[in-house]
């Protein structure tokens, strides 16, 4: 296993292909920029996962809570599903 970044655009929705077996270790801003960090196996199969981002007072989406991240007066909560 290796860890990988990521980098994440701050919109509602967006699909990374992860290699299959992935773990999400943290999503943080490095830069101003939002970036997921995961522990990843050495694997040419990949799988398309589906990042949701919402900022305080929207929706809840769908799916899995990560981590919540804040940008000056912003605050995203990010969630993913498979």
């Amino acid at each position: 296993m290796k860890i990988y970044k990521y980098q994440l655009e701050i919109t509602d929705s967006q699909t990374l292909a992860l290699p299959r077996g992935f773990k999400i270790l943290s999503i943080q801003l490095q830069n101003r920029k939002l970036c997921l960090w995961a522990s990843v196996p050495e694997s040419t199969y990949t799988d398309d996962i589906t990042f949701l981002i919402a900022g305080t007072g929207h929706e809840t989406p769908e799916g899995e809570y990560i981590d919540t991240v804040q940008l000056d007066e912003f605050v995203f909560h990010v969630f993913y599903k498979e």
